[in-house]
């Protein structure tokens, strides 16, 4: 018995006293408060609604506790998640900021969240039809005319709130610099909706045919 307690001696004692300091360490080192900025993700948006406005993705969060655990690295995962099952229909909604809704490493305390409170706004999503606008990069010269426009397809489905899609009057595209001489034109274009709430349910690209003509004098 003897023995084996006093086998590797100055190892066993070594090993003790770095424990014991380790612990020391833990126990002594003071708390620290800090404010750091997270990711906010959202789960649970019922399929037919949307954010009708856009929704912040960080929040600054107050926390303390040890130094060791207060750096960028130990932070790393730390998130705040907020579940929007409850959210029936479109509308004004209000979200506190709780312990619950963060996810935050062993030893970190949550003081308070900068805002402390979320207030989202929702409307039913909605999908239509919207016409093709061409747009030209400068006027029309003098003595030219556009005798034919025709797009291909003719409109895109867009899909988003229901309100930014009830205000949508049409999709336009990118500016066309054209050659202003006498001729059938034809290009590819990428068009733009207009409203970052606002999406194509497919790629947003038409062709552009265009005949010019000269003008002819009376």
């Amino acid at each position: 018995m003897l023995k084996f307690v006093f086998e590797n001696f100055w190892w066993k004692m070594a090993s003790m006293a770095l424990a014991v300091a380790l612990w020391f360490a833990v126990i002594l080192e003071p708390d620290l408060v800090t404010s750091t900025a997270v990711p906010i993700f959202f789960k649970n948006l019922p399929r037919d609604l949307e954010f009708a406005s856009q929704a912040p993705d960080r929040i600054v969060l107050e926390i303390s506790g040890p130094a060791s655990k207060l750096s960028p690295e130990s932070l790393t995962d730390t998130a705040v998640q907020i579940d929007l099952a409850g959210v029936p229909k479109s509308g004004e909604r209000s979200f506190t900021i709780e312990r619950s809704n963060i996810t935050l490493p062993f030893g970190v305390k949550f003081v308070r969240a900068v805002p402390s409170q979320l207030r989202l706004n929702f409307d039913r999503q909605l999908t239509r039809e919207v016409p093709i606008k061409v747009r030209y990069d400068g006027p029309i010269p003098p003595g030219y005319r556009i005798a034919v426009e025709r797009t291909e397809p003719t409109a895109l489905r867009v899909i988003g709130p229901a309100g930014k899609i009830d205000q949508l009057q049409f999709a336009e595209t990118d500016p066309i610099d054209m050659v202003w001489t006498p001729g059938e034109k034809t290009t590819r274009v990428h068009v733009f909706a207009g409203d970052p709430q606002v999406r194509f349910e497919s790629a947003p690209m038409v062709l552009v045919r265009i005949l010019v003509e000269r003008r002819v004098s009376p």
